[in-house]
């Protein structure tokens, strides 16, 4: 039994200073990991709350012109629909955010579905920009993406807190 503390002790201490070796090279890759990350959680906070504005945007009635399932790999619905704002008629097209999860066929099976709604001639509710009408949208407010992305720069930014954390504490067992 003291043998195998001896060893256990001993292969700590070979640990602790292999670690503390590396603890220069262990922060430097935490800086990165938080750059990446502090980058990721400005981007998609940005991008959050911009599609959170179009929520607000004003809505007139308009009509789907067509909608399809394009893509050969990554299949996307697309509606193009048109409207009309203070006179002024507009066109545009909408591929209603729909995230690309899954196999192949299931991406094609939810792009099919999400078009169903949407067939040539029905009515539409439209959310346009109060700047720039020429600017619609048949769906609006955050994606999957947006939250997915948000939460993984969160994810590396204290995943890279760990790290310094981690690597200063290395260099307070060198002393």
């Amino acid at each position: 039994m003291t043998e195998f503390i001896i060893l256990l002790t001993s292969s700590l201490v070979i640990l602790v200073s292999l670690f503390a070796k590396f603890a220069k090279r262990v922060a430097l890759i935490a800086v990165v990991i938080i750059g990446v990350g502090l980058f990721l959680s400005i981007t998609r906070g940005t991008q959050l709350k911009n599609e959170r504005v179009k929520l607000f945007w004003p809505t007139v009635t308009g009509h789907v012109l067509e909608s399809d399932v394009t893509g050969e790999r990554a299949f996307h619905p697309e509606i193009k629909f048109a409207y009309t704002v203070l006179n002024q008629p507009y066109q545009a097209q909408d591929n209603l955010l729909i995230p690309g999860f899954g196999s192949k066929a299931k991406r094609r099976e939810v792009a099919i579905k999400s078009i169903a709604p949407y067939p040539p001639g029905a009515g539409v509710l439209v959310y346009y920009n109060p700047d720039n009408p020429a600017e619609g949208y048949l769906h609006v407010g955050p994606s999957h993406g947006d939250y997915i992305g948000l939460s993984f720069g969160i994810f590396l930014l204290i995943g890279g807190l760990i790290l310094i954390i981690y690597s200063r504490g290395t260099k307070l067992h060198q002393r």
